[in-house]
């Protein structure tokens, strides 16, 4: 979606003011217009629904308090221990994810650091989130520390049993039809990049554990294993253990520059024995995308049923839209609507990165920031009058995009006072919606509602500062006062304090003093 220029401003929202005082400001319509659907939408939440659509909240329990996982089956892998294993036990027993998986080991309060990993195998950057092919398998073979990889690899599914054994338990799509399907691709090219693999690895005195030759259906099961098990930055061998969810009740930190290792904390209270889980996706996505893609990338398949939680954050009116494997509708409202927010997301990076520590933006940089946020704000409206759900998960992004564009113009020095305020309005609008929806969602502990609630707070602090009348003019639901908006500045506040202890950055603690969990 190409930004608008912005010279053509539909929605007057940088229009010039005469003196910048409350008593000439007025609150765009957009912002009038998302207030409107903010009161709605409170107006809905007053009672709890009675589909059981909200996110289950688990109360904490006796940390000390043990379960017997034995009849879980208790699962040990010949793998080196991670720089910090957690509080959980894997086993082979779930029912899902090849019956394997970790669960907590105690009751584990929101925020527990549950798993410290580096990548046994990294990817750079700029392929992220790319599909491997033979190239990943031929650095592996290149590693220092390949044969040890190689055989790693042979727990990973597809197992080496598997794929050798065709156990009984071993999924026919999922190995021997793609095993066949990949073979096939790489015959068309004479079979030179399985030949060139195998030679590598009889020139590097490379074997499976079991002292055999790496055969071309080896290296083909080697690539399968990194595809199906593999992260956006890398392979993991125990992040790779922990199974997805759809509302997962643990995220996995990436790497930053300084710290090459990912972090695996949990988002909500977790019962002891209860499985942990992290999404395989970088994004909110909607559940027919999300079938696509975790099937062509991770080759399960979600099915067409939705968790309770869901089933009203999914909905396209009053119904439940289609979701097939067999089928993909590219023109469907979802679809263009991820695409749609993709687009903007990837301008916003690239506006993003030309800033640094916070510089005001130059004047070319600075239209760039006004289209991009009135293009964000015309997607959020444009998609909630498509989806006609207020509570639909994908106006998350939607609304996280615009407040992350208005954060790009609030760095614009030639803001008058009154486009100022302006921008405010609709930031402080478009954050509640966001936190509204981003609680339904993941749950109210989760970090990314610190955030949220911090870019409230802030914003209310501001307008009180500077102009208290704009605030009482939103007229949202219980906040007809300065003194109300006050208070819902220092309850923002403090949730984000409240939250943000809940992730502190003590990963360092727990790998250098051997702390492990038990």
């Amino acid at each position: 979606m190409a930004s608008a220029p912005v010279d053509d401003d539909p929605f007057d929202m940088f229009g010039d003011s005469d003196d910048g005082s409350d008593q000439e400001m007025e609150v765009s319509r957009i912002a009038i217009s998302l207030v409107e659907r903010a009161n709605r939408q409170a107006q809905n939440q007053q009672a709890p629904p009675k589909d059981g659509s909200t996110l289950p909240h688990f109360v904490d329990g006796d940390p000390n308090e043990s379960l017997d996982l034995s009849a879980m089956d208790p699962l040990i892998l010949p793998w080196k221990i991670p720089l910090y294993l957690g509080p959980m036990q894997l086993v082979a027993s779930l029912p899902y994810g090849g019956g394997r998986g970790y669960v907590a080991s105690r009751n584990l309060a929101a925020g527990t650091l549950v798993l410290v990993e580096r990548p046994v195998i990294s990817l750079p950057t700029d392929q992220w989130g790319d599909q491997l092919d033979l190239c990943t398998v031929l650095s592996l073979f290149e590693h220092p520390n390949a044969s040890q990889l190689i055989y790693d690899l042979e727990h990973f599914h597809p197992t080496k049993l598997a794929v050798d054994g065709m156990l009984e338990s071993c999924s026919k799509e999922q190995v021997v039809d793609m095993l066949g399907s990949l073979r096939s691709q790489y015959q068309e090219d004479n079979d030179e990049p399985l030949r060139a693999l195998t030679e590598s690895s009889s020139e590097r005195s490379l074997t499976n554990s079991d002292g055999s030759p790496i055969t071309e259906t080896d290296a083909l099961r080697i690539l399968l294993s990194m595809r199906y098990n593999g992260l956006e930055t890398g392979v993991y061998l125990h992040v790779a253990m922990l199974n997805h969810k759809d509302q997962p009740n643990c995220v996995k930190f990436l790497p930053t520059a300084d710290k090459t290792y990912s972090e695996v904390r949990t988002t909500r209270s977790v019962a002891v024995g209860e499985p942990l889980t992290i999404s395989y996706l970088p994004r909110i996505l909607s559940h027919a995308t999300r079938r696509k893609h975790l099937w062509e990338q991770h080759r399960f398949d979600l099915g067409a049923d939705l968790p309770n939680s869901l089933r009203k954050m999914e909905q396209i009116a009053t119904q439940q839209p289609p979701s097939a494997l067999s089928e993909w509708d590219e023109g469907s409202t979802t679809n263009r609507i991820e695409v749609a927010t993709a687009e903007l997301e990837e301008i916003y990076q690239d506006a993003n990165e030309q800033v640094v520590d916070w510089q005001a933006l130059s004047s070319e940089g600075a239209e760039q920031a006004k289209a991009l946020e009135q293009a964000s704000l015309e997607l959020f409206i444009e998609a909630l009058d498509q989806l006609q759900n207020e509570c639909h998960l994908l106006l998350i992004p939607c609304l996280r995009l615009h407040l992350d564009s208005c954060d790009l113009v609030q760095r614009d020095p030639t803001l008058s006072a009154s486009q100022r305020v302006q921008l405010l309005c609709r930031m402080v609008v478009t954050a509640r919606k966001l936190l509204a929806l981003q609680e339904r969602y993941h749950g109210r502990d989760h970090f990314d509602l610190a955030r949220t609630n911090l870019d409230v707070a802030q914003t209310i602090e501001e307008l009180l500062a500077t102009s208290s009348k704009a605030l009482v003019a939103l007229a949202l639901d219980g906040l007809g006062t300065p003194v109300s908006w006050s208070v819902l500045e220092h309850q923002s506040r403090k949730e984000y304090e409240r939250i943000s202890r809940l992730y502190p950055h003590d990963a360092e603690t727990f790998i250098e003093s051997g702390i492990v969990g038990v």
